[in-house]
């Protein structure tokens, strides 16, 4: 996670430098973004520095293939991060912090020390007591679909003239995917075992949101690759050097790439991890022969489709909401 952080940052701060020597700012430190005084910089609209940052990552279909694999990542992660954190009694203080090191630092660097965290937590069974999960299917669901909506959105709106829908878009997306954790409330002393048909709608709308996003994931990233591939032709290069030359073209675009890459190799090790426990042990796995066709499946389909069946494959393999926590909490 560390060195998720360094990379990216290191990236994002090469970003910094070249956008401030654009400005006749001192571009030996990123202090400049808030004490440079030129004339070309004091007429600049205020925070077009982050705004650039995203459009960098955003008007291109071949670093879209990247921009875009890393947000349907993100959007089975938070609802994963809040349902199973709730589970297994991570406190809420844990969840958000995870949330925002992901948003305002990166996803890389925090998603990996969630899956440690919530995996020692399933084997250990040492969480606090179990949190019940936002059980509003528009709670749960709301949030995904607007999600999935905006990053739908941002290559379209980058391209307009007036950039209002483009910043609407990315604030939604930075804040929406925290209102079920945020929203989530401590299971009250009386009364504190959900009814079984509670538990179950639970798992199935669970499910449903994982199943659907795994799709748009696969079919986003297969109009992603088509527009891409279109446009530049595929001539005498091979797939992998055009891939590689869209995600890596420029520094921002670089940080995006490495958070989708390695983020997705860190979901792909939780997914290999949990595979082939049972409910018993306390943990969310699958058949481990499952396992590795969606981990063989990942490099095809992104690690956002192939993470987002596995979260379905688990809500449909037992019914973990109603007996596990029942169990937790006795």
């Amino acid at each position: 996670s560390a060195g998720a952080l360094l990379v990216t940052w290191r990236l994002i701060f090469s970003f910094f430098s070249e956008y401030l020597a654009r400005y006749g700012c001192d571009a030996s430190s990123a202090l400049s973004l808030f004490t440079c005084e030129t004339e070309a910089w004091l007429d600049s609209p205020g925070g077009d520095t982050f705004i650039e940052a995203y459009v960098m990552v955003t008007n291109t279909p071949g670093g879209w293939v990247f921009s875009s694999s890393l947000l349907f990542f993100v959007v089975p992660a938070c609802l994963w991060l809040h349902l199973e954190g709730s589970r297994v009694g991570m406190p809420l203080g844990h969840q958000l912090a995870f949330l925002v090191l992901g948003f305002f630092g990166a996803i890389s660097a925090s998603l990996p020390l969630a899956f440690v965290h919530i995996h020692c937590l399933s084997v250990e069974g040492k969480g606090k007591r179990p949190r019940e999960p936002a059980a509003s299917p528009l709670l749960l669901g709301l949030p995904c679909v607007l999600a999935v909506g905006c990053s739908m959105l941002l290559p379209y709106t980058v391209k307009l003239k007036d950039r209002t829908a483009f910043v609407a878009a990315l604030a939604v997306l930075h804040v929406i995917l925290m209102v079920p954790t945020i929203l989530n409330r401590t299971l009250p002393k009386e009364g504190a075992r959900a009814s079984a048909d509670q538990q179950s709608s639970l798992q199935e709308v669970s499910g449903l949101l994982y199943s659907s996003l795994a799709g748009v994931s696969a079919l986003q990233h297969a109009h992603n690759l088509a527009q891409y591939f279109m446009g530049v032709g595929l001539s005498s290069r091979t797939i992998f050097s055009l891939i590689f030359e869209a995600g890596w073209s420029n520094s921002c675009q670089s940080s995006i790439s490495w958070d989708a890459v390695l983020s997705g190799a860190s979901a792909l090790a939780y997914v290999y991890a949990t595979a082939g426990s049972t409910p018993s042990k306390n943990l969310p796995g699958i058949r481990t022969s499952t396992a590795w066709m969606l981990l063989v499946a990942a490099p095809v389909v992104t690690p956002a489709a192939s993470f987002s069946a596995f979260l379905a494959l688990t809500c449909a393999r037992s019914p973990r909401y109603s007996s596990q926590s029942r169990a937790h909490i006795d």
